[in-house]
């Protein structure tokens, strides 16, 4: 049932946070973070486009900053190739 719930989640969230989205400029808001920072991204996001993470990777303020780019992926990398988005965590999770 959990791809029926995380359907039903985003279906119910999504509208009630769209106003709230259409304001965030992460550029302006959150030019600092204190702890490191990975992005994965899809290189065919159209939702948050792969342009916006790199510029954003390269202003941000934070211990370090890298991206992980999952050339096949849109949005979600993690459920459009899952087998490399859980490889890529437990590698983060071993330099920790």
């Amino acid at each position: 049932l959990d791809p029926v719930r995380f359907v039903a989640g985003a279906m119910f969230s999504l509208p009630a946070l769209e106003a709230e989205q259409q304001e965030v400029n992460l550029l302006r808001d959150l030019p600092e973070i204190a702890v490191p920072v990975v992005f994965c991204a899809g290189r065919r996001d159209f939702t948050v486009p792969s342009e916006l993470v790199g510029e954003y990777a390269q202003v941000l303020r934070a211990p370090s900053v890298s991206v992980v780019w999952f050339e096949r992926s849109g949005h979600l990398p993690n459920f459009e190739e899952p087998e490399r988005f859980a490889e890529v965590c437990v590698s983060l999770l071993a330099r920790s």
